[in-house]
Formats: C-alpha cells, sequence, structure tokens
C-alpha cells in the first residue's frame, strides 16, 4: 500500500508541474518529505490546491507522455523541473541528409551569413566538387569594404555549418566560400586525362581537372610536404602511372628512391620503370649517377634523344638517416641544374624545413608544391613559404593545397590502384616481364655501383648463352655485336640499355650489327628487330 501511495504522490507530483500550478523546488520539499497518505494532505493543504488522487491516477500515461514529449522537443527544465533529479535527456540525433539536402543546407546557411553582415549579392551558384564545395556570389559592390565585410563572415559561416574549414576568397568577378564536402567521393587517376610530361594531378574546387608541366621552367620539380598517411605516396604513384601511359620507354625513365617496397611493386613490369632503389649504397651510387648525368648533358646541350629522369623520393627523412646526408650533394645539385638536362626530383616528406628536404637550395629551387596539411598555422606558413593559406585545416587523405608562385588551389588528389596498373600494362605491353635499367650498376648479380663515367658498354650478361644460347661477334668499338637473328628478351634488353646510352638509333644498330649485316648494320630487318625492341613497332 505504502508503495502504491509513493507512485501516486509521484505523478501528482508530475501533474502539478505540467499544469504550471506550482514551482518543482517548493513541491518537491513538501512533498518528498512524507511517504504516506496523511504526509500528502498536509502538503496539498499548506500549498492551498487540491487534487484528486483517483483522478490524476487515471490519467497518468497523459501525464507522463506530456512530459517525455516536452523532453524530446529539448525544452529541457521548465518550472524547476531539476528539482526531480531526473537528467536532461539528450536530443535525438537527426536522420543524414542526402547529398542534395546537405548541399540546399550548406548553400542556404552561407547565403544567411553574408545577409547577416550586410553583404548584397544579386546571384550565386553552387559547384560541387569530389571533395569542396564552392558557393560563388556576385555581389552588388565589388569594393574593398564590401569584400572585407564578406570575408568576415567565415566566423558566421561556421557557426551556421559547424565546420571548422571555411575558406573565403575573390576569384574574378566572383566572391567565393569553399567548405569541405560532407559526401566526399575518390578521383582515380584513370579518369583523368593529358599528354606528354604534363601530368593530372587532381579535381580543384572548381571540378576541373589541375596538371604540373614538368617541362615549364617553373614547375621542372615537385615537393609534396604532409604529415603520414595523408596520400603523399598515392599522389607519386598517380605521377608515375601518367608519366608511363602518356610516354614511351625512350622518352622517360622513372626512378623511385624509398623504403616501402610494396607501394612500388606494380610498376616493376613498365619497361620506363628504371627500379626502386632502397639499399644506402644503391641510393648513393644512383643520385651520384643522376647527378653526374645532369652535369654531362648539361655541357652537351641537347636532350631531344635521350630521356628524360624522374626520380622520386618516397620519404627524404628517411632516405637522409640511412645515408648519412651523402645524397644532399646531389639533390642540391640537381635542383639547380636539373630542369634543362631533363632531370627531375618529386620530394615526399613530413617536414619541410631544412632537416626534411636537405638545405635552402633545395626549398629555393622547389616552388611547385602540394601541401598535404600541417600540424599548426606555423609549420603551414613554413611549408608553403607563405601564411594565410589554412594548410593546417585540410582533412582527410588527398585533401591538399597546390602552390606556386601567387596560386593557391585546393585539390582533391588522384589515387591510382594495383588493378589499374595492371590494366594499364596489359593495354599498352601485354604482360611482360621485369625490366630493370639500373646504369649506375654494373649488369652482374650483385651489382656493385660504378662510376658512369668509366661505363661505355653493358658486358654481355652471362644468362643470354644460357638462355638463348645466341653467339656474339667481337667489334673493335667495345659493344658487343648481336648475330643476324630475331633478338631475344635478353638481347632486347640489352638494345634497349645501349639506345639509352648513346641515344641514336642508326648508332646502336652501327655498335650491334656493324660488320654482322653490313658495315652500317642497317637493314630493314634491323631497323625492325631495333622498333620492336623499343616498343616503337606499329
Amino acid at each position: 500500500m505504502i508503495n502504491e501511495t509513493n507512485e501516486r504522490i509521484d505523478i501528482i507530483q508530475k501533474g502539478i508541474v505540467a499544469a504550471g500550478t506550482f514551482s518543482a523546488g517548493f513541491v518537491s520539499s513538501s512533498i518528498f518529505n512524507f511517504s504516506n497518505g496523511e504526509a500528502l494532505a498536509i502538503s496539498l493543504m499548506a500549498t492551498g490546491a487540491f487534487v484528486a488522487i483517483d483522478e490524476a491516477w487515471k490519467r497518468k500515461d497523459q501525464i507522463i507522455q506530456v512530459l517525455n514529449n516536452q523532453f524530446e522537443r529539448g525544452s529541457g527544465a521548465f518550472f524547476g523541473y531539476t528539482g526531480f533529479n531526473r537528467p536532461r535527456m539528450p536530443k535525438q540525433p537527426r536522420k543524414p541528409a542526402s547529398p542534395e539536402e546537405a548541399i540546399r543546407r550548406l548553400d542556404s546557411a552561407i547565403a544567411d551569413s553574408l545577409r547577416q553582415n550586410s553583404v548584397q549579392f544579386s546571384t550565386r551558384r553552387v559547384i560541387v566538387a569530389p571533395k569542396h564545395i564552392t558557393v560563388q556570389f556576385s555581389l552588388l559592390e565589388m569594393d574593398t569594404k564590401t569584400i572585407n565585410r564578406a570575408s568576415a563572415s567565415i566566423k558566421t559561416i561556421q557557426m551556421k555549418t559547424g565546420l571548422r574549414r571555411v575558406r573565403a576568397f575573390v576569384d574574378g568577378r566572383y566572391f567565393s566560400v569553399e567548405v569541405l564536402n560532407p559526401y566526399p567521393r575518390i578521383v582515380y587517376g584513370s579518369e583523368l586525362k593529358s599528354s606528354g610530361f604534363t601530368v593530372p594531378i587532381g579535381i580543384t574546387s572548381k571540378n576541373k581537372a589541375q596538371t604540373i608541366d614538368f617541362t615549364n621552367p617553373t614547375t621542372p620539380h615537385l615537393g609534396l610536404p604532409g604529415p603520414t598517411g595523408v596520400g603523399k605516396s598515392q599522389t607519386a604513384r598517380n605521377i608515375a602511372y601518367h608519366l608511363i601511359r602518356q610516354n614511351s620507354h625512350s622518352n622517360v625513365r622513372i626512378i623511385v628512391v624509398g623504403q616501402k617496397y610494396e607501394d612500388w611493386k606494380p610498376f616493376e613490369v613498365f619497361p620506363q620503370f628504371a627500379g626502386f632503389v632502397s639499399e644506402p649504397s644503391e641510393i648513393i651510387a644512383c643520385l651520384s649517377w643522376a647527378a653526374e648525368l645532369t652535369r654531362t648533358r648539361s655541357t652537351g646541350g641537347k636532350i631531344e634523344n635521350n630521356p628524360r629522369i624522374f626520380i622520386l623520393l618516397d620519404d627524404t627523412i628517411a632516405l637522409f638517416n640511412v645515408t648519412e646526408r651523402l645524397i644532399q650533394p646531389a639533390l642540391e645539385y640537381i635542383s639547380s641544374q636539373g630542369r634543362a638536362p631533363g632531370v627531375h626530383l618529386i620530394f615526399g616528406t613530413q617536414d619541410w624545413t631544412n632537416a626534411g628536404i636537405g638545405s635552402g637550395v633545395i626549398k629555393a629551387n622547389v616552388k611547385a608544391r602540394m601541401l598535404f596539411g600541417a600540424v599548426s598555422a606555423g609549420k603551414a606558413a613554413n611549408n608553403a613559404g607563405r601564411g594565410g593559406t589554412g594548410v593546417h585545416y585540410l582533412e582527410g587523405k588527398g585533401d591538399n593545397m597546390y602552390i606556386c608562385d601567387s596560386d593557391e588551389i585546393t585539390l582533391a588528389g588522384a589515387m591510382v590502384t594495383d588493378a589499374q596498373i595492371r590494366d594499364l600494362c596489359i593495354q599498352k605491353y601485354g604482360n611482360p616481364t621485369p625490366r630493370p635499367w639500373r646504369p649506375w650498376n654494373d649488369g652482374g648479380e650483385e651489382e656493385q655501383p660504378v662510376k658512369p663515367q668509366s661505363r661505355k658498354a653493358s658486358p654481355k650478361p652471362q644468362q643470354w648463352e644460357e638462355e638463348e644460347e645466341e653467339e656474339t661477334v667481337s667489334a673493335n668499338n667495345g659493344y658487343e655485336k648481336l648475330p643476324n637473328k630475331q633478338p631475344g628478351r635478353m638481347a632486347q634488353a640489352y638494345l634497349r640499355e645501349l639506345y639509352a646510352e648513346i641515344g641514336s638509333k642508326r648508332e646502336v644498330l652501327r655498335a650491334v650489327w656493324g660488320g654482322v649485316v653490313n658495315e652500317s648494320g642497317r637493314t630493314p630487318k634491323t631497323q625492325r628487330w631495333l622498333d620492336e625492341a623499343l616498343g616503337e613497332a606499329q
């Protein structure tokens, strides 16, 4: 009986609060000090009110529902409801909006924020990119005062949208506000198209492909600074993918220097891929060879008949640790002199200071950078070479900002999967076997490093006689001769290597078949064999 009475007292208390007749503080202090019907009668008489216990008991479900509805609507503590020591009920999370609804909300919130700051505009348009949404406004007045008021709306936009990163800038005749897309999508490198040594590196916030031209005097090299796990290696893979897709192996060679072989293993099947270098001694030999090649080509003055060399340094800080910074002079020389000879560097590093990039010489010569975030505004300013870029607000994999001279372009970086790399290999070459091309090493199994100047010709590998049983004819010029027959796999590798060294098909024919088929070594048959070896046969 006592439990039933206490339950009725609780219902009456809720009813009194819901009706707004008494303050909960007074009722709570009066009712909860008693535990029986007499105490209830005394408390009700003291307040000068009469409530029928039976009537309240009949309506208990309705009273409880009213109170629950009030809390679900977030009305919280009304009439001192917290006196019941009941915790406030949290708001129910709303169901995720559709992409179209999310875009409409962002557009409306940004427009309302500008109106609150007395910024008048005539029209606006929304551009939806893979990782960004840009709202462009046509302001009625494009003077400095109006632009400053519009820029000051960023904080209001952040409060309305709940987004930490909001970027505002003037783009021609538009005032643009850029925010992150709540429904981002992945950009695959196979979707992007370009040609030659102009490589697509991502999609801008205007939903257009952004490219970098490595033959441009201002962008011969590229820096990729950013924390680990943000997409630097994927960007480097995308660059290698397009260089291979857009060029034959007689035009480009790609060398990867790093420690993460699994990221680059799918590229081993391409003749354009010179190889993955990870051993400290070979790293030093490779970059020393590249610096000497840069010097040799600079004095020669021509690169038309020589392939461009792209050296991708996957993690520069780690490379400095394993090589004790012995590679720094070579990198400094290539970064300052490599543009004209066609030797290009792509730096992936977590730190764009001298500790992570080598020296101020390298930093000054690498003007084009794709920044993948920073731990602070100061670090972002150091990586970008200027302040106010907002690089430290970048979020997620592939979200980056391309900076070169006065350009500041936010991008959704492109990624390339292993399956797409295999598909490219099948489309371009069928399914070739790995073709290493490492002129900084001797051709033997131990691959001892040698100086490039001392290497006039590659000695014939012993495997040729074992696998193909081909006899060669010696010549006074020091090059090995091939017999008058269709070259096998190893002989084709020798032809490609020889062409990369000499740079002239006529001289390759003379060196290999001169004195075998005729004095010049040129016949329709030998020319066809050489074209097939170089992958240029129609």
